[in-house]
Order: C-alpha cells, then sequence, then structure tokens
C-alpha cells in the first residue's frame, strides 16, 4: 500500500483569525498544518518536528518574526520560510530576504482562495528539489 505524502506546514502568526482561516484553506488543499501563535512557540514546534514549510508573521509578541529568521539563518536543515505580513513594503522584503526568507507576500494576497493552491505548486517544487539534493 502505498503511503500518502502529505507536506507539513506550519503556520506562525499571533493573530488567531489569520491562522484558523490559512490552516482551513491550507488544510483543504492537502497539507498537513500546524501552528503557533508567536515567534517562541513557532521555534518550539519547528524544532519538535519535521515541517516542510513555513508562514511566518512579522510582527508579532515574544519574537517577531526577523528574530524568527535570525535564529534560522546558517541551520541547513530548516525548511523555507515565506513571510506573511500586512507590511509588504521593500523594505521589509530586503531585510525578510537577506536573513533567508524565500518569499514574502502581503497577507491580503495570502488570504484570497487562490493561495493555497499556488502554495501547493510551490511546496511541491521546493520538496522535489531537497529531496534531488
Amino acid at each position: 500500500m502505498e503511503r500518502e505524502f502529505r507536506e507539513r506546514v506550519l503556520i506562525v502568526d499571533d493573530n488567531e483569525d489569520v491562522r484558523r482561516i490559512l490552516e482551513l484553506r491550507l488544510s483543504l488543499a492537502g497539507f498537513e498544518v500546524g501552528g503557533a501563535a508567536d515567534g517562541r512557540e513557532g521555534l518550539a514546534t519547528l524544532r519538535a518536528g519535521h515541517w516542510d514549510l513555513v508562514l511566518l508573521d512579522l510582527v508579532m509578541p515574544e519574537v517577531d518574526g526577523f528574530e524568527f529568521l535570525a535564529e534560522l539563518r546558517g541551520d541547513r536543515t530548516a525548511p523555507p520560510v515565506v513571510v506573511i505580513t500586512q507590511y509588504d513594503d521593500a523594505a521589509n522584503r530586503q531585510r525578510a530576504q537577506a536573513l533567508g526568507a524565500a518569499l514574502l507576500v502581503g497577507k491580503t494576497h495570502a488570504l484570497e482562495r487562490g493561495f493555497a493552491g499556488a502554495l501547493r505548486q510551490w511546496v511541491s517544487d521546493a520538496c522535489s528539489v531537497r529531496l534531488s539534493l
């Protein structure tokens, strides 16, 4: 019997409504989804299991998104991080990418219905590349 492979996505956002919407949409798109309410909890959850992708808010209590990215910097085993933020500007994009973020997406776009499908293709492509290395 062939085992179904489901990519695992960790959503790190202090806004519970955003986490719930993303969790629902990503689950319906076939992802296995987990959540964390701040960067500190997100780092602990990330280190406690295997995750294929992290969706990360920038502005959070405890450990913000930039600190989260800095903590992962240089960790070759860390999954790709897609930053989702309402502060989608050139300065934040440049800083997030300098710290290792794979993408920065405006939160409005991330909450749209088509985002989960686009993310599915992106994650599948990224996982295929990682598996072939």
